[in-house]
């Protein structure tokens, strides 16, 4: 599951897999040889089932961004939710840090990340409200789009996107960095963001299963 390549190189692939009933990340060299397991620490709720969940390599593939359950006693919901960590990777997958992020103790969740072109900035999704929406339960579910320092420094910008009914926001990056699409799954919307300048509009691409970008040669 989730099977990426590890950048810049791509002769690495990375994927979500399950030993003796337990998830984890593993690393296969497409060289030959076996894969290996990623030593990255876990919280185990609900059997492991939501940990390590959503990988992304950095542009220079020694970062891995993911988001795992855990316990939240000072969110809105004081449940479990999603939070984000950036491990730092060795070129044999040795594991050499882990840095858990948290952006607002009071968010329900912060999760689905991705790096921009130069590495130095992350896009995330932020959601406050239950997981699916309970309209009966008087809370709301809002998700948004956020940008911050990739390690953590500083506070996360808001990006001018909101989406209703707990059904999320799949995004991309533009491969030069100054612009991203966002997809509005409740409202099926397309949005173009500029985050240099701090706008967002809403576009008339109508896409229908999200949206991503093509790179243009010279």
């Amino acid at each position: 599951m989730s099977p990426s390549w590890r950048p810049p190189s791509g002769t690495q692939l990375l994927f979500r897999g399950q030993t003796d009933g337990r998830w984890g990340l593993y690393l296969v060299d497409l060289a030959g040889g076996k894969p290996g397991y990623l030593d990255l620490e876990q919280q185990g709720l609900e059997a492991s089932a939501y940990d390590l969940q959503a990988p992304a390599w950095s542009p220079t593939g020694d970062r891995l961004a993911f988001h795992t359950l855990v316990d939240l006693p000072k969110s809105q919901l004081q449940t479990p939710g999603f939070r984000i960590t950036i491990a730092s990777i060795g070129p044999s997958g040795d594991v050499t840090g882990e840095r858990p992020l948290e952006f607002s103790e009071r968010a329900d969740d912060e999760l689905s990340v991705a790096f921009t072109p130069d590495g130095t900035q992350i896009v995330f999704q932020q959601r406050f409200g239950w997981t699916p929406s309970n309209p009966a339960s008087g809370t709301p579910t809002v998700d948004r789009l956020f940008m911050a320092a990739a390690d953590g420094s500083g506070s996360a910008r808001d990006l001018g996107v909101i989406s209703t009914n707990g059904d999320g926001i799949a995004f991309a990056v533009a491969p030069d960095g100054t612009s991203l699409l966002a997809h509005l799954w409740a409202e099926e919307e397309d949005w173009l963001i500029d985050p240099a300048a701090g706008t967002a509009g809403l576009t008339d691409l109508g896409s229908s299963s999200g949206v991503t970008w093509q790179r243009r040669a010279p």
